[in-house]
């Protein structure tokens, strides 16, 4: 396991084009991934929150179900679960030892060795579906060895990862429509007027059923209870509507789960027995860390609100800083702690962390890919803002330095590590 541990930073440096070598991994591990249904999730911004949300629904329903997101806030074994349950640490281990000869055969990198032992683990576990989600793009995904989705889900679409996908929205939808197969239906959240003509093109050629937020399904009437965390919308489509409760905070994650009431709606036409019922009890048991979460805990013998979003492209962080502004907390005096990696559009992020708070904090994220602070704060600097702009040395040191609401974002592993603090 330890050599798993090791492994996984390179995940996004030793990336390769392709799907060979993990096709031939499965093809002699006996191809799990055919065992069960699958849904396929691919986007920039709120694939994983909507996998979540659609496992779920799919365990209401009473269908053994597997999930697979990456990356990870804080343990490996986050990835992958069934029925909301991780494999424990051993588990995994077991099949890392069992797998790695062959990994090494095939020259896997690390993201697809995770990947092919989901594969695997949901095939002993005998699930009836599996909800994935790409790791990145989505043609030469890890993931996108799947031939026949029951459903394809593409979520928004925005910049990210341009060195690998392309400098533009068609571009960066054409990688992600890689999921799309042929005669497979498509529920889609794009909304980008030439993202969406990729989409709707690719889903033509496939012979796909194509559904799209706001023309096929919509959500309205959001009202949140920011004491409860949690907001209470309308879901309708052609078939009717349902009144959800989500416990998910943030604006943009309505129209997450509007993606995975549409996609249930979608997977009862193709013979999965899903009710209304399991729609808004699959969709009120979802707990997705990390994004627009709220903590309360106590740090250095002071009681704090944390507030934690992995919010890590211009998109995401727009969305987050709009819903934050509407909070209970943005109404009294907060801090921001922020990080972000080298390979992000870091200067637009900056913008919009500039117009979050007054205070900002600048901090290194542990990772190899992390931005250093003196470049983070020459960005800072050039943008001639107002703000009380400072650094520090590590998140920790950070934490202690904040007053009792603090805002940690701009990068998911800058928020594992604050809940590894927490935790502590």
């Amino acid at each position: 396991m330890r050599e798993l541990d090791l492994w996984q930073h390179f995940e996004y440096t030793a990336m390769k084009p392709g799907l060979a070598s993990i096709t031939g991994f499965l093809r002699d591990a006996g191809n799990p991934q055919e065992s069960y249904r699958t849904v396929h999730i691919a986007g920039t911004n709120g694939k994983g929150s909507t996998a979540c949300m659609i496992s779920r629904i799919l365990e209401k329903a009473g269908y053994r179900t597997g999930l697979y997101t990456s990356p990870h806030l804080v343990r490996l074994t986050e990835r992958i679960s069934v029925d909301s349950k991780q494999p424990g640490r051993a588990v995994l281990e077991r099949l890392a030892k069992k797998y790695y000869s062959l990994a090494k055969k095939h020259s896997l990198t690390f993201f697809e060795f995770i990947t092919a032992l989901a594969f695997i683990y949901f095939r002993e576990q005998k699930v009836a579906v599996a909800v994935l989600e790409t790791g990145l793009g989505g043609r030469f995904d890890a993931t996108n060895v799947v031939k026949s989705p029951a459903v394809s889900v593409i979520t928004d679409i925005d910049y990210d990862h341009t060195e690998i996908l392309g400098a533009s929205l068609s571009r960066i939808a054409g990688e992600k429509a890689g999921i799309i197969k042929p005669g497979c239906p498509v529920i889609s959240g794009v909304e980008n007027t030439a993202a969406k003509k990729v989409i709707e093109r690719f889903a033509g050629k496939c012979g796909s059923e194509l559904w799209e937020f706001k023309a096929d399904f919509c959500s309205s009437a959001s009202r949140t209870d920011w004491k409860k965390a949690c907001q209470h919308f309308t879901y309708r489509d052609k078939k009717g509507a349902v009144r959800i409760e989500l416990p998910l905070l943030g604006e943009y994650q309505v129209k997450n789960a509007a993606l995975a009431a549409a996609t249930a709606r979608m997977l009862a036409t193709e013979g999965f027995g899903i009710p209304g019922k399991a729609v808004r009890d699959g969709i009120g048991a979802v707990r997705w860390p990390g994004r627009f979460d709220v903590r309360r805990v106590r740090l250095s013998g002071k009681n704090k609100t944390v507030i934690l979003d992995g919010a890590h492209n211009p998109g995401g962080i727009k969305m987050f800083s709009r819903s934050f502004k509407k909070s209970i907390w943005a109404k009294r005096p907060f801090d921001v702690i922020f990080g972000v990696l080298r390979d992000k559009n870091y200067t637009e992020i900056a913008k919009y962390i500039a117009g979050l708070g007054e205070k900002i904090i600048l901090v290194p994220v542990r990772s190899e890919r992390t931005l250093g602070t003196g470049s983070l704060k020459e960005v800072f600097n050039g943008l001639h803002l107002k703000n009380n702009v400072s650094v520090e040395g590590s998140l920790r040191k950070a934490l202690v330095k904040t007053g009792n609401t603090v805002v940690v974002t701009g990068s998911l592993y800058l928020v594992g590590e604050a809940l590894k603090i927490m935790e502590g």
